[in-house]
């Protein structure tokens, strides 16, 4: 779904530190679906709330990933669960494809828009 990809493109921002990529996401992460408190927590890397299942898978998975370069058993079961063999293939380029966007911009020292809306991550 929409707000599952919304979702990993932020978890890729915040576990890269990138201001840019986090900037362009959290508003339509927030429009499709991702409660504020979800977003919040993650920003601010404080304990996430209670979490509807589709979001701990990506939230885990991703994070495992990105801290460990791994993914354990646990986390791969739970989002293969909540989004099928193809859906979790889409989830995983996904993140790919963002981190490498985040590299991108981080390496270039990209400007953040002068309208932006979200509150400029804590690094």
């Amino acid at each position: 779904s929409n707000k599952t990809l919304e979702l990993a493109m932020l978890v890729t921002a915040r576990e890269n530190d990138c201001m840019y990529v986090w900037n362009a996401h959290a508003a339509s992460a927030r429009a499709a679906g991702v409660p504020d408190a979800v977003v919040d927590a993650l920003r601010d890397r404080k304990e996430l709330p209670a979490l509807a299942l589709d979001e701990a898978a990506v939230i885990n998975y991703g994070r495992e990933f990105y801290r460990t370069h791994r993914v354990s058993r646990g986390a791969f079961q739970s989002a293969i669960e909540q989004f099928g063999k193809q859906g979790l293939i889409e989830l995983t380029l996904t993140m790919g494809n963002y981190a490498l966007i985040a590299i991108a911009v981080n390496s270039f020292d990209s400007e953040l828009p002068a309208n932006r809306t979200e509150p400029v991550l804590p690094v």
